[in-house]
């Protein structure tokens, strides 16, 4: 007993150790050499040291004495802990807002006898034709109707003519799973290993019949501890097949002609898919056997971390490698490529990426102040290749870059109210493929704390910060988009993204000159009032051109950016937090306009279409939307022509800004005891959007207003004539009996007047909403969380097209011009994880 008493005052973790017939007779051993005295006395007389020094938290495994000193053997048993998920979920979708068709008349035009209905084989493309109600089948062989031509009612064999619905979309799904396994190996001195398995798969079924894109996953992390030596290792596998790829803007072009075929003609009789017209392609043609496919690998590694006391290593290096493979070529017989197009398109990037960082902590002269200062070098090496297979055609693309950024922290704190720090460094970049490299640059951040929970309850921050760095566009990021800006709208059945920009060489550094100031303040760790200043203004931009057959990168010109941001945050807690709830609410406005422009470049196309684009335009909004108008006196009142119509103005005008005034985001929480509802609103203001979907809709006479308006006659446009007098001149919007040409809608050609097509695009929406439940166990199995949810399932909105917020072909910088994209998507979903 006088033994365990004097290993449990020196250490009292030995108390939890289990005496063994090893362990006594060590301790007999031990006595017999070094005999003890069994006194109170003699003991505190004693004089004992311990070996070497040991961690009094460490598990013992023997306790010796060696040379008349105390040795405690350290337990170096290794534990491994498991943990992992199994997740699976299904969302269910389905088109939201479509365009509004008539469904009222048939394909055909006017002439001297009236309305006439022609056929698919007279390659008619309009839907100007006699009314459904006025026509019936004749029962002849057909070829593009099992019931036969149309003729007027009374003519033929009886049967009344129907409108067909073509309705292309279909209800879309997507199911996906992921598998993770989560692991660590430790001793008593702590972390040896942790590693990670995730295994990933995704199927999904597009609205769009016959495609179907598939993922998988394979991402494997492994870290490993050896002292202050942390290696971190990493593997990943991503391979993406879709059927369809939209590069080229192809599941747009399937689309426009479903919504464009007449309502008189059937897309789903035949067998060979026939068109409605002559400059138009059945929407089964081009999907069914189409050999199309697009294929992309990623793989990727990364490298380890180096960690001393006060001053640290690190390395950090990363290679990934992908691959495409894509078809996306036309097949003959298609509209704008009679003989076909073929495109067989390989893209290989190859990129390396080293990051290193040594910090070094200063030592400290007044414990309330902490200082370091650190080196970052990023080094970056990416090669880039695209090919087209039988065009002869490739891009090579390198680019060796680095930057060095310096800094040097001072952190503040009096343990107590008040914490402060101020972050002071300097930036540089270089390139083989710039012609300027960027010298050290200004850095510069700090803030202030003060926290007074304790009596006022308050806390208060404040920042503030300054950044200068430079960039430029990545090599592996294709711009053929922007070949569309050959084309004009007319003419977008020939567009094909196929040849790449020239280089990247000999391009002035894109400089980025960044400010921000903010400030917040807490009361009662109940509700939070933040408000943030932001300015950034970049610097000689560049943008791909298209410069003959070519695409070229310019130095177009510089933009500022500047706003706010004020958010409010709220949190509850009732019931002895069994029921919690929190609410935020933010506000974001800002302007973005263009400062300057190179010599030549003022009003650069920046995307879109040749007649209808997005523009840099000095002193104008940053992508402002350019594009026909009406002709306009000095006080801004529309000029009538003599014919009673509005005359169109020579030349492209600013037609829209398509930055909105402002957003507003509501997010929720509230949860009780296991039982949780998360939802997410958004209200956009203002920003105007060119509605091009509902120009061709109503040039053709496929939209509902066409369909309604076709009829109207005495109609007075307002505005003046060119004298300057107010109009009095009544025109019909469309006579049968004149030239289909001086129709309202197809007098201003394919895609109308652009400045008509110009709606705001207000509109508030339910961005997500989930509920969730999760039950705690004890076994294998230690948590199930089962969750629904939805998505975009309600949308208010003042634009007449399908959403304001989708982008041209998926391009990037296309907000505000829509062209017959695809309809957003509503959401339903389930999801269930398993945690063991």
């Amino acid at each position: 007993m006088i033994r365990l008493l004097f290993l449990s005052l020196f250490l009292p973790s030995c108390l939890f150790a289990q005496e063994s017939k090893d362990y006594l007779a060590l301790i007999r051993e031990d006595a017999a050499v070094h005999p003890a005295v069994d006194s109170a006395r003699d003991m505190r007389l004693a004089t004992l040291r311990l070996f070497k020094r040991h961690s009094l938290y460490s598990e013992v495994k023997a306790v010796r004495i060696r040379n008349g000193k105390l040795e405690f053997v350290r337990n170096e048993m290794l534990r491994l802990t498991l943990g992992g998920t199994y997740s699976a979920g299904y969302t269910f979708k389905r088109a939201g807002a479509l365009p509004t068709l008539q469904q009222d008349y048939a394909q055909g035009r006017g002439g001297p006898g009236g309305l006439t209905w022609r056929g698919a084989e007279t390659g008619e493309m309009f839907s100007y034709g006699p009314a459904l109600s006025s026509l019936e089948y004749d029962g002849s062989v057909y070829p593009y109707d099992a019931d036969g031509r149309l003729v007027p009612s009374g003519s033929g064999n009886g049967r009344p003519a129907k409108a067909y619905g073509n309705n292309l979309l279909r209800n879309g799904s997507l199911f996906n799973q992921s598998f993770s396994l989560s692991g660590d190996l430790n001793s008593v001195t702590g972390n040896i290993l942790t590693f990670n398995v995730r295994l990933g798969h995704s199927n999904e079924q597009l609205i769009l019949p016959e495609n179907r894109n598939t993922s998988r996953q394979l991402d494997v992390k492994l870290n490993a501890h050896i002292r202050r030596l942390e290696l971190r290792t990493a593997y990943l596998l991503h391979e993406d097949n879709f059927t369809n790829s939209s590069r080229n803007g192809f599941l747009q072009r399937v689309y426009r002609n479903a919504l464009l075929t007449p309502a008189s003609f059937d897309n789903n009789y035949g067998s060979m898919a026939p068109a409605y017209g002559g400059n138009a392609d059945n929407p089964r043609f081009l999907l069914e056997n189409n050999g199309h496919y697009f294929r992309r690998q990623q793989q990727g590694t990364l490298g380890l971390l180096l960690r001393t006391g006060s001053f640290n290593l690190k390395a950090v290096q990363s290679y990934e490698d992908v691959n495409e493979k894509a078809n996306e070529s036309y097949m003959p017989g298609t509209a704008g490529f009679p003989a076909g197009a073929i495109t067989l398109r390989d893209k290989h990037d190859r990129a390396y990426f080293l990051q290193t960082e040594a910090r070094y902590y200063l030592p400290r002269n007044n414990s309330d102040f902490n200082m370091e200062a650190s080196a970052t070098y990023v080094f970056t090496d990416n090669h880039s290749t695209t090919g087209y297979r039988l065009a002869a055609m490739e891009y090579d693309y390198r680019r060796s870059a680095g930057n060095l950024t310096l800094q040097y922290d001072i952190k503040y704190n009096d343990g107590n109210k008040i914490r402060a720090g101020l972050e002071l460094g300097a930036f540089s970049y270089f390139s083989n493929t710039t012609k300027d490299n960027n010298l050290f640059t200004p850095m510069l951040n700090g803030y202030f704390i003060f926290n007074d929970y304790n009596e006022s309850r308050l806390e208060l921050k404040a920042n503030l910060s300054y950044r200068q760095t430079a960039t430029e566009l990545p090599v592996n990021n294709s711009l053929a988009y922007a070949n569309l800006l050959r084309y004009p709208v007319e003419q977008v059945n020939r567009y094909l993204p196929n040849t790449e920009v020239d280089g990247f060489d000999g391009l002035n550094l894109t400089k980025i000159r960044s400010w921000s100031a903010g400030a917040s303040v807490m009361y009662k760790n109940y509700v939070r009032f933040t408000a943030d200043i932001f300015r950034q203004q970049t610097l000689h931009d560049v943008f791909p051109l298209a410069v003959g057959d070519r695409l070229e990168l310019r130095n177009a010109g510089s933009h500022l950016r500047k706003g706010i941001e004020l958010e409010l945050e709220k949190m509850s807690s009732y019931r002895n937090n069994a029921f919690n709830t929190s609410f935020s609410a933010s506000f974001t406005t800002w302007k973005h306009t263009v400062t300057a422009v190179e010599n030549g470049y003022d009003y650069t196309p920046l995307a879109g279409f040749s007649d209808v684009y997005k523009v840099m335009a000095k002193d104008q909004p940053f992508g402002a939307i350019m594009g026909s108008a009406w002709l306009r006196d000095g006080s801004g009142r529309v000029v009538i022509d003599t014919d009673g119509f509005p005359t169109v103005a020579p030349g492209p005008k600013i037609i829209g800004n398509p930055i909105p005034d402002f957003i507003v985001k509501l997010e929720d929480h509230f949860s009780y005891k296991k039982i949780s509802l998360r939802s997410t609103f958004e209200w956009r203001k203002g920003g105007d959007v060119w509605n091009g979907t509902a120009a061709v809709l109503d040039y053709y006479g496929r939209s509902a207003q066409t369909g309604e308006q076709r009829n109207t006659s005495g109609y007075i446009f307002p505005g003046v004539t060119a004298d300057g007098h107010p109009n009095t001149i009544p025109v019909e919007f469309y006579n049968p009996l004149r030239p289909l040409d001086q129709n309202r809608w197809v007098r201003y050609g394919f895609g109308g007047v652009a400045e008509d097509y110009i709606e705001k695009g207000d509109c508030i929406r339910l961005r997500t909403a989930e509920l969730s439940y999760y039950w705690n166990l004890k076994k294998i199995i230690r948590k199930i969380t089962l969750s629904a949810s939805v998505g975009n399932i309600i949308l208010w909105k003042t634009y007449s097209g399908s959403d304001p917020d989708l982008l041209l072909f998926d391009q990037p910088n296309t907000a505000g011009l829509d062209f017959f994209q695809l309809p957003s998507l509503q959401t339903y979903g389930m999801h269930l994880s398993l945690q063991f």
